[in-house]
């Protein structure tokens, strides 16, 4: 698919080009999850299921509901919204200055929100490598879908991503805090995602112009930082519209580059059952005009036991502050539609060859 106003080439699913910005209102899903060698047989198949709906009106979400890691100490009864207990585990900073597959190039255009469009079901089946064939998931309506590359060889989580693979999803949608964003320069990100037996791996290049983090622990969302949210219970939780024990909330924080290290913390379901000997893993990087982060998080702490094919409800939202002092001054989203309090507006992972059932 190529976007109408550039003619840049759109791999997978996407509400925006990457390139200039210009809204794309349609999934497609087929591109995104076959083989390459079988992307014509399924793009007539999604054919008679997709209906391009044209440019649609566009909107951003600029009241994003306070707690959890989206601006829990900004409200009275914050330790309620952020529960459990526990000190998130600190690795040791990277001196790497480059990170190769995400680092590369201008930070993303400005993707603001789409009316979501209807829902697209599919029971037609894709062949991931490797492995048996796998139900293509279904899709939140308005939500995008992404691949997590299977990585039969863990890589090393030291926060220059140069072993990571799989196609860079770009994003920088404002859902909260528009007032203080300032374009893609400000704050923007790229994603990779990947996965194995042993855990979900999960790399990103921030495009920051000014870097602060003061805070740490449980407010380690005053500061520039990562929050990972997870619905490991998709089509059990299909019309759930709040938080249930399955439904995950994951700061990731580079640290300040100086006293303190990368460090963890888990919001939701709480962080006081983790086992320290399935740890997350977390490490970042400095660079000239950002940082980049990369974390492993077990399967085992998730609770989960991953099969080739599988759909995981996510979304990874990034926080900015520029000032010196703890804040919480703007977020942007990789699912553009994203609400705090709603897991139907994740996006959805799906786990990309590797063993099936």
């Amino acid at each position: 698919m190529r976007c109408p106003r550039c003619n840049h080439r759109i791999r997978g699913a996407s509400w925006y080009c990457p390139s200039c910005g210009t809204p794309v209102e349609s999934l497609n899903v087929a591109d995104l999850l076959a083989p390459r060698r079988r992307w014509a047989a399924w793009l007539l198949g999604l054919t008679a299921m997709v209906t391009v709906t044209g440019l649609g009106l566009m909107i951003v979400n600029r009241g994003d509901r306070p707690g959890g890691a989206d601006g829990v100490a900004e409200q009275a009864g914050a330790a309620g919204e952020a529960s459990g207990s526990g000190s998130g585990a600190s690795g040791e900073q990277s001196t790497a200055t480059e990170v190769v597959p995400v680092g590369a190039g201008a930070p993303p255009a400005a993707a603001p929100s789409p009316v979501p469009m209807s829902s697209i079901a599919s029971e037609a089946e894709v062949e991931p490598a490797g492995a048996s064939p796998a139900p293509t998931p279904r899709v939140r309506a308005g939500n995008p879908v992404w691949q997590a590359s299977y990585m039969p060889r863990s890589p090393n989580i030291d926060g220059q991503l140069d072993d990571q693979r799989g196609t860079p999803v770009e994003f920088a949608s404002v859902v909260f805090g528009l007032e203080h964003w300032e374009g893609g320069g400000d704050l923007s990100g790229r994603m990779l995602l990947g996965w194995n037996s042993q855990a979900l791996f999960v790399a990103v290049r921030v495009f920051d112009d000014v870097f602060s983090q003061p805070s740490s622990g449980d407010r380690l969302h005053l500061g520039d930082s990562l929050e990972l949210q997870l619905d490991m219970d998709l089509y059990g939780d299909w019309d759930r519209s709040t938080y249930d024990i399955d439904d995950w909330q994951i700061g990731l924080s580079p640290g300040d580059f100086e006293e303190r290290g990368p460090e963890w913390w888990v919001w939701r379901p709480g962080n006081a059952g983790l086992n320290l000997e399935t740890n997350i893993e977390v490490a970042a990087a400095r660079l000239p005009d950002g940082y980049s982060v990369e974390a492993a998080i077990p399967w085992a702490v998730l609770e989960t036991r991953p099969v080739g094919g599988m759909a995981v409800g996510m979304s990874l939202n990034v926080s900015d502050n520029d000032s010196p002092e703890p804040a919480q001054l703007t977020m942007i989203a990789s699912s553009p539609s994203r609400s705090w309090s709603d897991p139907r507006s994740f996006g959805t992972v799906v786990l990309e060859g590797g063993p099936a059932r």
